[in-house]
C-alpha cells in the first residue's frame, strides 16, 4: 500500500510541475484562448483526480476521527465544567486571602512608619506574606496563582471606530440587494470557471 502511495504521489508531483510551467502561457489570439481553455480544463481534472487519490486515504482517517471525537467529547465537555467550577471557587478564596495579606501588608507598613517595626523585620513579615499566597503544593502537584490582565466591554457605543470589525457577510448581503452603503462599491469582476 505505501509503495502504491509514494508511485501515485510521484506521478501527481510531475503533473502538478508540468501545469505550473504551462499555467504560464500567454493568451494573445483565439488559437490562445482555445489552448489555455483546453489547459484549464485538463488542469480541472487533474485536480479532481488529485481529490479522489487524496480522499482514499484521508476519508477513512477523517471517519475515524470524527468517531474518536464524538466518543471523548462528552467527558472532555464535563471535565471542563468541573474544572472551571473549581477554579472559580479556588480563584474566590484566593482573592479573599490576597485581600487579608494586602490589609496586613498596609499594616505593616504603618507600623513601619510608626517607628513601631525596624525595617528588616518589616520586609522581612512582608515577605512572608507574600510566600503564603504564591501557591499551595500537595502530594499530587502543585496550584500556582498570578494575577492576569484581562479586558471586557461594558459599554460598547463608546468603542472608538478603529476597534470594529465591518460584518462582511451582512454588507455584502445589503450590497448584492440593492441597499445603498457609504463607503461600499458593489463592482464585477470576471471569473472563470471550468466543468468536467
Amino acid at each position: 500500500m505505501e509503495t502504491k502511495t509514494t508511485e501515485i504521489v510521484k506521478v501527481v508531483e510531475d503533473k502538478v510541475k508540468n501545469a505550473i510551467a504551462e499555467s504560464s502561457m500567454a493568451v494573445r489570439s483565439d488559437e490562445d484562448m482555445s489552448k489555455a481553455a483546453t489547459f484549464l480544463t485538463n488542469i480541472k481534472k487533474l485536480s479532481k483526480w488529485i481529490k479522489q487519490e487524496k480522499e482514499k486515504i484521508t476519508k477513512p482517517l477523517n471517519e475515524a476521527l470524527k468517531v474518536e471525537r464524538n466518543r471523548w467529547a462528552p467527558f472532555e465537555s464535563e471535565i471542563e465544567v468541573a474544572e472551571d467550577r473549581l477554579k472559580k471557587t479556588i480563584s474566590a478564596y484566593q482573592n479573599k486571602k490576597d485581600a487579608e495579606i494586602a490589609k496586613q501588608q498596609e499594616s505593616i507598613a504603618r507600623r513601619a512608619e510608626a517607628g513601631q517595626l525596624k525595617p528588616e523585620t518589616a520586609v522581612a513579615k512582608m515577605e512572608q506574606l507574600c510566600e503564603q499566597g504564591a501557591a499551595v503544593k500537595t502530594g499530587e502537584g502543585t496550584v500556582a496563582f498570578s494575577k492576569v490582565r484581562k479586558v471586557r466591554i461594558v459599554d460598547e457605543s463608546k468603542i472608538p471606530r478603529a476597534y470594529l470589525v465591518p460584518d462582511m457577510i451582512r454588507i455584502r448581503h445589503d450590497a448584492l440587494g440593492g441597499i445603498p452603503i457609504d463607503g461600499i462599491e458593489v463592482y464585477e469582476e470576471t471569473n472563470v470557471s471550468t466543468r468536467v
